[in-house]
Order: structure tokens, then C-alpha cells, then sequence
């Protein structure tokens, strides 16, 4: 969880809500929707109530309902994409392990990541 997610979070449990305006003030999280959209993901569950302030303004105020259930853990991207420019597949000497591949990826910083895939399907990096 980000800094500003437990920021929110814990602002969301001790108020009676938060509204965009409120929050920017207060915590200086300034995409207070999209905050909102990362803790629901996370299986937590809020409210979006539509309000009309003392000045006419129509603003949205977001209320903390539940924390996510047990059973409900984020979801995890095992995928790599998100990283990987130019996937390699190139070998290993039978000397170093007999059953294994390398696995060589480039970043998108640039930065090359090997890892040694054996038959077991354990990878631990190789340097």
C-alpha cells in the first residue's frame, strides 16, 4: 500500500468521510478518485455519496464501509510486462545445471534481468 493510501485510510477511519477538498487540504493527495479506486481494488469497500455544499457546489464525499474480507487478497500480476521490453531465452552451461535455462529480460530502464529457470520451476537470479 502507498503512503498516500495510508494516509487515506487511516483519515477515512477517524472522519466521517472525505471529500476532494477536504483531502487536498489536509493530506495534500491531490487524485483523490483515483486513491478511492486503488483501496477499493485492494478489497476495501467505500461509499460514493453525491453532496451539494454550503456554497451550491456538488462534490462527492467517499466513507469507508469495510475493510476487505479475509478471503478477498489483492490480486497479483505474475506477469512481467509491465517491465519487459525484449524477452531472451538462451542456455545455460550443463556444467552450472543440467536441467536449467537462463531467462534474460531487459528492462525498460535498461537495466538487463537473468534469472536460471531449472526443470523444477524454481528462477533465482543470476548476476
Amino acid at each position: 500500500m502507498t503512503t498516500q493510501n495510508a494516509k487515506l485510510l487511516n483519515w477515512l477511519e477517524r472522519h466521517d468521510g472525505a471529500t476532494t477538498a477536504e483531502v487536498t487540504a489536509n493530506l495534500k493527495i491531490y487524485r483523490l478518485s483515483e486513491r478511492i479506486r486503488e483501496l477499493e481494488a485492494l478489497g476495501y469497500r467505500i461509499s460514493h455519496t453525491p453532496e451539494t455544499t454550503s456554497t451550491g457546489a456538488r462534490v462527492i464525499r467517499y466513507r469507508l464501509i469495510g475493510a476487505p474480507k479475509a478471503s478477498s487478497a489483492p490480486k497479483i500480476d505474475n506477469t512481467l510486462d509491465h517491465i519487459i521490453t525484449h524477452p531472451f531465452v538462451g542456455t545455460i552451461p550443463a556444467s552450472a545445471a543440467p536441467d536449467a535455462v537462463m531467462v534474460e529480460y531487459s528492462h525498460k530502464s535498461g537495466r538487463p534481468l537473468r534469472f536460471m529457470v531449472s526443470g523444477y520451476g524454481n528462477g533465482r537470479p543470476v548476476r
